[in-house]
């Protein structure tokens, strides 16, 4: 195979897949996979290929497109999410975060990273594979999913469909190396209570600030004391925000929220990072007399697949052979839909072009050359697997 070209489809054809799926904006919220959907739509149906849209809601179908083997013994999915996050203030971006702007090998632009490289290359990858269908013991399927950046609604909705798959790849950025697992998610919200009194009066536990500044400082130390050292086995906590107090008003609020999300490792689970979370804080409200509420949100779950299971260990020689190095095995420091196909009993990976620090950043961009070797290991991977290698 020619450097440059990914059988049956030229760099520049994938270049400009990837260039219209960053142009589509579908920025979530509010959720606009429609646009996206349809760019791939018009990619796959001009080279005979028949995708379908399933709604999730209004102007927000997933895609999903087969290529049916000789038999239907097995089948492999592609996966990875057409929705973006906003790109923020555009006053921190070089490059017009919906143009798609090219330079020094880089493809910039708000999705480019995350996930839209990742969606290009199993694109690609799945027209490649269309071409030797009749050698395939099984069916290969793409599935591009709406809201993945806010609860995985549309990888949810897929797999309460007839959806079914021996094994998964999802499409984030890992540099082309293997996540076998993925943090779970929790939203907590912290509300500190006081008697309101006027400013004159407003000793101590009578600020609800005050009082909610001991929490902040005593929960900066919880991960330390918890947690492993290597930051890729440990969870983390961000502090997404803080209110209290009206402005023009002198007295101390009587009521301070901070809001959080606490990423917890793959081998825990929400309810036993509840427990721990609840405990390590009421404690530190009984010692200093702090009247405090908790409140818990569960997002993503964690999940972990065994680093012997087939796909892990596929994915692993196929990487080597295609790049020429060892991936690294990992888990994933951040989460995504890998746990919903997991719970639907489908062994699923993580693995894609882009560094995950490019995420949701200004200035986003993934490197074309690694776009075009994914696509180069998503059909090498998909088409061994078929042909039970």
């Amino acid at each position: 195979m020619q450097k440059g070209v990914i059988y049956p489809l030229q760099e520049n054809e994938i270049v400009g897949l990837l260039s219209r799926l960053i142009i589509a904006k579908s920025i979530n919220p509010p959720g606009k996979e429609e646009i996206a959907a349809q760019v791939l739509s018009d990619f796959f149906k001009t080279v005979g290929l028949k995708p379908t849209f399933d709604y999730v809601e209004k102007k927000r179908p997933n895609i999903l497109c087969k290529v049916p083997g000789k038999s239907h013994e097995k089948s492999f999915l592609l996966t990875s999410h057409l929705d973006v996050v906003p790109p923020g203030d555009l006053s921190l971006w070089n490059h017009d975060p919906f143009e798609a702007s090219v330079a020094e090998g880089k493809i910039y632009g708000r999705g480019a990273c995350d996930a839209k490289g990742s969606v290009a290359a199993m694109a690609a990858a799945l027209v490649a594979l269309s071409a030797i269908a009749d050698e395939l013991n099984g069916d290969v399927l793409f599935l591009g999913v709406a809201g993945e950046e806010k609860g995985g609604v549309g990888s949810k909705k897929a797999i309460t469909t007839e959806l079914r798959a021996d094994a998964a790849i999802v499409g984030e950025p890992t540099n082309l190396n293997i996540a076998i697992g993925q943090k779970g998610r929790l939203g907590i919200k912290i509300e500190v209570l006081a008697e309101s009194s006027h400013p004159a009066c407003s000793g101590e536990n009578m600020n609800s600030i005050t009082s909610m500044m001991k929490v902040v400082s005593f929960i900066e130390n919880y991960l330390v004391q918890k947690m492993t050292v290597d930051s890729n086995e440990s969870g983390f906590l961000v502090i997404n925000g803080i209110h209290a107090g009206e402005p023009g008003v002198l007295s101390a609020p009587n009521k301070c929220s901070l809001d959080l999300s606490l990423w917890f490792p793959s081998e825990e689970t929400h309810e036993t990072a509840i427990e721990n979370f609840d405990n390590y804080v009421k404690t530190l409200a009984r010692r200093n007399n702090i009247n405090l509420k908790i409140y818990y949100h569960k997002g993503a779950s964690s999940y972990l697949i065994p680093e012997t299971e087939h796909i892990v260990q596929l994915a692993g020689k196929i990487i080597k052979q295609v790049r020429g190095s060892e991936p690294e095995i990992q888990k994933s420091y951040a989460s995504c839909d890998m746990y919903i196909f997991g719970s639907a009993g489908i062994p699923t990976i993580i693995c894609g072009p882009g560094d995950l620090r490019m995420a949701h950043s200004a200035n986003e961009y993934v490197q074309i050359e690694e776009v075009l070797t994914a696509s180069r290991i998503y059909f090498e991977i998909a088409r061994s697997f078929l042909q039970g290698n």
